[in-house]
């Protein structure tokens, strides 16, 4: 703005002071607007174009004034002289009202673009805050909309559609490392990378893995990646969190991910939980703590699968009508793999979506496995047996999670149908390679 002001003040040479400090007056009340130069080039041509034919007027008024005189008498020229020392005068006053005008108009249009810009951007935000709070209400798009058909493309561009893996403790972390180290695959999962929720989307590496520097392991963390726009930011290859209700509510558009996961059952999957639970503590009240302690205590969660799908807290009670939720999620939303058949898992998720991997697929798979066997013999020795051999303790643990018991027992069932795909299902892969 403050160089638009410039150009016009040296054009307009007759302008007075008065005029001049008025117009800074009324400029300086407000701050001046960052205006992009491109966005002023045609404003600034018309300018430069009108001071130049003011100039080219004032030019041609005097040679002709300057002919006039030669060719009278004295005192004629003189009279003429005068004469023309007005009007010369005047045409260079109207000269400088009209391009002061000008000026001004050009100002006034500057101004009102910018306020509109302004006005918008603070509309967008304010989109932007609402849908996010209706998104975090469940109001704008539930979670099962979320996600398309598992028997088909039920989204008008299947590129568009986002692999989300739903991130099950003690059950799915041994997916994250076959799809990271074997299959090459970019998660955006819990690596925020050296600045905790960065202001930008990128890819960093960790010990050659390749992760977007996104949290989805906390809803603060969704809730940055929602505002960067991750989902359209077509940097991750597959989305991971334990937020299967919440994450994809926040970063999904209706039918825009492909939900699939890895599900264990829930009485080893329990007493994994506790061994990592007291094992990693560093608080002797914790770390000496036995199972049946651990049972009775504010630590031990109940149904956390069907908690997750439904979004409700371990103090809230679970029923039927939400077990008849979750089914009908992954029965028509989610593509499963199981814990115990975890090769056959990884063939079905390579043929779905179609990801090859590196040229030592095999091996490095093995290697996975492997460790995944070796961490559940580790974990047997240290609480498994003696869990496993009191009877009561067994019970407590099953009607503590009784409800995920009768999910896991459906997540079976559906297991072995989704092995008989048509060919038509299974080609949806293309659309994410």
């Amino acid at each position: 703005m403050t160089s638009i002001r410039n150009r016009g003040e040296k054009k307009d040479i007759s302008t007075s002071n008065s005029r001049s400090n008025s117009d800074e007056e009324v400029f300086e009340d407000e701050p001046a607007p960052q205006i992009d130069e491109d966005d002023l080039r045609d404003v600034n041509s018309d300018v430069d174009l009108a001071s130049q034919h003011n100039s080219n007027d004032d030019q041609w008024k005097s040679f002709t004034i300057l002919d006039d005189t030669s060719a009278m008498g004295e005192n004629d020229s003189d009279i003429m002289a005068r004469g023309s020392k007005v009007t010369v005068h005047e045409q260079q006053s109207h000269g400088s009202f009209v391009s002061s005008e000008n000026l001004k108009k050009q100002i006034f249009i500057v101004i009102a673009v910018v306020l509109v810009m302004i006005i918008l951007t603070i509309h967008i935000s304010k989109i932007e805050s609402v849908n996010m709070s209706l998104r975090k209400s469940g109001a704008y798009i539930a979670p099962d909309q979320c996600f398309a058909d598992i028997h088909g493309s039920t989204h008008s561009s299947q590129d568009e559609e986002i692999p989300f893996f739903w991130h099950i403790p003690h059950s799915s972390f041994i997916f994250e490392a076959g799809a990271t180290s074997c299959l090459e695959l970019t998660l955006a999962s819990y690596h925020s990378g050296d600045q905790e929720l960065e202001s930008k989307l990128n890819v960093h590496t960790i010990n050659g893995k390749s992760f977007v520097n996104v949290d989805l392991f906390s809803t603060e963390g969704i809730d940055h990646a929602a505002k960067l726009h991750l989902a359209k930011s077509d940097l991750a290859d597959v989305m991971v969190s334990p937020f299967v209700n919440y994450g994809p509510r926040m970063l999904l558009d209706k039918n825009m991910g492909r939900l699939f996961t890895i599900m264990r059952d829930p009485i080893p999957r329990a007493i994994s939980v506790f061994d990592s639970f007291v094992s990693s503590a560093t608080i002797p009240e914790i770390s000496e703590m036995n199972i049946s302690e651990y049972l009775e205590s504010q630590y031990m969660d109940s149904n956390w699968m069907i908690r997750a799908i439904t979004d409700k807290r371990q103090l809230e009670t679970i029923g039927e009508e939400d077990l008849e939720y979750a089914k009908s999620i992954l029965s028509e939303k989610c593509l499963i793999g199981l814990y115990e058949r975890i090769e056959d898992s990884f063939d079905r998720f390579e043929n779905y979506f179609g990801w090859e991997g590196i040229s030592g697929k095999a091996i490095c798979q093995k290697q996975i496995y492997q460790k995944a066997k070796e961490r559940e013999i580790e974990t047997n020795e240290r609480s498994g047996k003696a869990i496993y051999d009191d009877d009561k303790i067994i019970e407590a643990m099953r009607r503590a999670n009784s409800w995920d018991i009768l999910l896991y027992e459906h997540a079976v069932s559906l297991f072995a149908e989704q092995e008989f795909f048509s060919e038509e299902n299974i080609s949806i892969s293309s659309s994410f390679k």
